[in-house]
């Protein structure tokens, strides 16, 4: 097993009791989109509106029109397709963690479905971009975060982010610059425009991986090992806001009582926020009282465009 230095990084933990508290009473509702999506993995949105999503173990990527849940193949021949993103001209970039040669690939898929691959290097991950058409990509096991520009020059943009020997599990860009990183031990990072400082938002969140901002303002943080949706406020207060730690189901109903079976990718469109619900091989909706107003660059960002 390789070893890691550690590295020391300021943290400004979350308090046993905003972490613990009991949620509030959320109006908003979970319902299943879609079933049959099997090991849903990363969502994605389209400038036409439709709903992307990966899927792991089947190595394809599937999409509808909502409110029509009906799922159709845009890609196949993938190995692991774990993160995918826009450009603005409809091309998806997708990482495919292992293609089988024990060297991920990023794949470009054209809006007709055409797929080169984009670049190849070992330990690719999370993805994502900014506002420039820049991609962000994390190596989980190197826990740091490269910076391909949109002419393909590659550079490492954060050399190390996290606690030693913790995956790199999520990264983010905001409109604003700001990108934000999590990892499997629980921890979410914010890393200022130009690859620093990286300070801690919050921690013990068990395995972060989907991270969205809705309408009110607030960022919402899914956990796949604590089976969790997690509202996190601007300031860094982390407030439970749907599912229950490590109670793995599928219910509908109130956020305060439905439940997840590892819940990863997450993305806004609409008045609904979606998430890829993997061992439930489903698509999770969530009604929001008011539609959200997407400020991210994260996961989808052609919607933005529309």
């Amino acid at each position: 097993m390789r070893r890691l230095d550690l590295h020391i990084i300021p943290l400004a933990l979350v308090t046993a009791a905003s972490l613990f508290a009991s949620a509030p009473a959320f109006p908003q509702t979970v319902s299943t989109f879609a079933s049959g999506v099997t090991a849903a993995r990363s969502l994605a949105v389209d400038s036409s509106g439709r709903l992307y999503c990966s899927q792991r173990t089947l190595g394809a990527i599937v999409r509808c029109t909502p409110p029509s849940n009906v799922m159709t193949t845009f890609a196949t021949g993938l190995g692991d397709p774990i993160d995918m993103v826009f450009d603005d001209s409809g091309n998806l970039f997708v990482v495919d963690f292992d293609n089988g040669s024990s060297n991920g690939h990023i794949y470009k898929i054209t809006p007709a479905g055409t797929k080169t691959i984009y670049k190849s290097i070992v330990g690719y991950g999370p993805l994502s971009r900014d506002a420039a058409g820049n991609l962000y990509v994390g190596r989980p096991f190197f826990q740091s975060i490269l910076k391909i520009t949109a002419a393909g020059d590659t550079s490492t943009y954060v050399p190390f982010v996290g606690d030693a020997g913790a995956r790199l599990s999520m990264v983010h860009m905001d409109s604003d610059g700001t990108l934000y990183a999590g990892t499997e031990h629980g921890f979410l990072y914010k890393i200022g425009p130009g690859g620093s400082p990286v300070t801690t938002v919050c921690s013990g969140l068990t395995n972060v991986f989907g991270f969205e901002r809705a309408g009110d303002g607030n960022w919402y943080v899914s956990t796949y090992a604590g089976d969790r949706i997690w509202q996190v406020t601007p300031g860094g207060i982390a407030t439970p806001f749907s599912g229950a730690e490590g109670v793995t189901a599928l219910v509908n109903g109130p956020v305060v009582t439905a439940r997840f079976n590892r819940p990863v990718g997450m993305v806004t469109l609409g008045g609904q926020m979606y998430i890829a619900d993997y061992f439930n091989n489903a698509i999770r909706a969530i009604d929001w009282p008011t539609p959200a107003t997407p400020g991210s660059w994260g996961g989808v960002k052609a919607r933005y465009r529309r």
